[in-house]
């Protein structure tokens, strides 16, 4: 019944990123190389420690992706915001340059074409 209970001890984030950079640029040939230069307890630690490092780093990676299709997005957003606002701007001079020109055309003929536009095509 009695259970052994294993030290296990707690390693700092610094550490284990030091070792592992160590692994993967070829200072030590495996991680049970470099396990055994650091006295790291754990036949398995090390192992454990690259495969959560690599998952933090496709992580990361699949973020900054994101991130970038997501600038990629806003940018073609934005120019499709500025060539509506552009065409927009266009429209409001045409409608002020028409209703201008009906005024002119009112004071002209003495008359209301807005109102009277139905009677003139019947007329016609």
């Amino acid at each position: 019944m009695g259970q052994r209970k294993k030290n296990a001890e707690n390693y700092s984030l610094n550490f284990k990123t030091k070792v592992i950079s160590e692994i993967e640029f070829g200072k030590y040939a495996t991680a049970e190389e470099a396990r055994k230069k650091y006295g790291i307890g754990g036949k398995m630690t090390v192992y454990r420690w690259l495969k959560d490092f690599k998952k933090e780093n496709l992580i990361n990676k699949e973020v900054f992706l994101q991130k970038n299709e997501k600038t990629k997005e806003e940018q073609t957003l934005k120019k499709q915001v500025k060539a509506l606002e552009k065409a927009l701007r266009e429209e409001q001079i045409k409608t002020l340059v028409l209703e201008t020109l009906v005024k002119q055309a009112n004071r002209y003929y003495d008359t209301d074409l807005k109102k009277n536009f139905g009677e003139l095509v019947q007329k016609s």
